[in-house]
């Protein structure tokens, strides 16, 4: 073969293998999504005289969220932090750190302006895999199930393209990015509103508890025991903190 025919099998090689790039979309590996959650509060259970009369009146709150990832870890961060409008205690506003290598997880709890952090792994779930689709943030994204009890049921899309195995809050662990995330009863409900590609790096994720008091789940429940004692408000918080972890 000579140099003009082996130049032409070079480009031609190149271009079919960029037509099949954009034919199958490009998979990513780092990048920014926002979040939309909704939250039903009409559907949050065991809430005191107050705030359930707050709920009725208020009915939905909507927050914005940003996960910052890349294969190596994530940052899952609220857009707007926690306000002393009384509604704001009806849904968390967490900020969640997660290593995808050693698989550590810290979860920082603001709590009307204080901070408290929990350490943790990342959660082992196990998904139902379904053929159902649906298009979110522009992604064609698959639907697993997970069935945490048989009153209880999650709902979660994911796009493959999208490579971290990731997601909002504490959820992950499957093959892909979830883009959408739905309690069973519609109580909570997040949708990817955009997907950003751009370079993530791994001091994104590095955080800094200072001299404040490190909390496991059980020790953090065992906290707000300690203050509240075994009241319905006390066992409305814990609930609500740690219902999905």
């Amino acid at each position: 073969m000579n140099r003009n025919s082996l130049s032409k099998s070079i480009m031609s090689a190149g271009f079919f293998l960029l037509t099949i790039t954009l034919g199958f979309g490009q998979f990513i590996e780092s990048g920014k999504i926002v979040y939309e959650r909704k939250t039903n509060l009409l559907k949050i259970p065991n809430l005191p005289p107050f705030l359930k009369q707050i709920a009725e009146e208020k009915k939905y709150n909507v927050d914005e969220f940003v996960l910052t990832f890349n294969e190596n870890g994530s940052v899952f961060v609220p857009k707007a932090a926690m306000t002393n409008n009384p509604a704001d205690m009806l849904s968390t506003k967490n900020t969640v750190y997660s290593n995808h290598v050693t698989k550590d997880r810290m979860t920082m709890l603001d709590m009307m302006g204080n901070k408290i952090f929990i350490q943790d792994t990342v959660n082992k779930i196990s998904w139902t895999m379904t053929d159902n689709t649906r298009k979110l943030a522009g992604y064609e994204c698959r639907m697993a199930i997970y069935r945490k009890n048989d009153s209880t049921n999650l709902y979660a899309w994911y796009a493959e393209e999208l490579v971290p195995s990731v997601g909002p809050e504490t959820f992950s662990g499957l093959p892909g990015t979830i883009l959408g995330l739905a309690t069973e009863d519609g109580g909570v409900v997040y949708f990817a509103k955009s997907v950003e590609f751009t370079k993530v790096e791994d001091s994104a994720f590095k955080y800094d508890t200072g001299k404040t008091k490190v909390y496991t789940k059980q020790g953090f429940a065992d906290e707000i025991t300690r203050q509240m004692g075994n009241t319905p408000m006390a066992k409305g918080m814990i609930a609500g903190f740690f219902r999905w972890y």
